[in-house]
Order: structure tokens, then C-alpha cells, then sequence
């Protein structure tokens, strides 16, 4: 099976989404503090960064999943920063539990449009 350039873009957010997951979990062991929080930063997901994948996976023939994944990456960021613009304590795990949430969506389509 020969794996294609759109099959790795395809993946793309589901990595992303992966890692913020793991940097939400680990954000409340000491370890993430010694060693992992820049995880989060370096991986180089940003507001900017998901507008570009918005631009590029909602013009495509991208499966919803993916879609749904780009569009919570999003509003991970933008909570993250409506937290942080009002001086409210935005705690990482928060983003453990927005991911569970994407991923539910996800499930719940495959399921519908099976």
C-alpha cells in the first residue's frame, strides 16, 4: 500500500490533537514541568497555524473527522486565549477534556454516516 501526500496531511491534526492531549494529561504530574512544558509550544500549534489548516482542509476533500479535528484545535486555542486575555486560571487539563470532546464528534459521525 503506497501511502500518499494526502494521506500524511490527513493525519496532520489527529498528531496535534495527540499531543495536546498528552500535554493536557501531563501537565499535572511533575515531570511535564521538568521536561515536557514546552511540548505544547513546540509541536507549533497556534491560532495562526489552525487558520491555515482551516484554509487548507475545509477547500479539500478532506474527511469530517479531519475537519472536526482542525475545527477543535481551534477552539482549543481560542478558550485557551479568552482564559488568559481575562486573567482566569486556564488550567491544561482543560484541554485533556476538550479533546475527549472532539473525539467523541468524531466517533459519533463515523457512526451516523456508516
Amino acid at each position: 500500500m503506497k501511502i500518499t501526500k494526502h494521506d500524511v496531511i490527513t493525519v496532520i491534526p489527529f498528531i496535534m490533537l495527540f499531543i495536546t492531549a498528552i500535554s493536557g494529561y501531563m501537565s499535572h504530574h511533575k515531570i511535564y514541568h521538568t521536561s515536557f512544558k514546552y511540548l505544547g509550544d513546540s509541536v507549533g500549534y497556534s491560532v495562526l497555524t489552525n487558520i491555515v489548516f482551516m484554509f487548507i482542509y475545509f477547500r479539500k476533500s478532506f474527511c469530517i473527522q479531519t475537519k472536526f479535528v482542525v475545527f477543535g484545535l481551534l477552539i482549543m486555542n481560542i478558550v485557551s486565549l479568552i482564559f488568559i486575555s481575562f486573567d482566569l486560571y486556564y488550567d491544561k487539563i482543560y484541554d485533556f477534556w476538550i479533546t475527549l470532546i472532539i473525539l467523541t464528534f468524531c466517533a459519533l459521525s463515523l457512526y451516523k454516516w456508516k
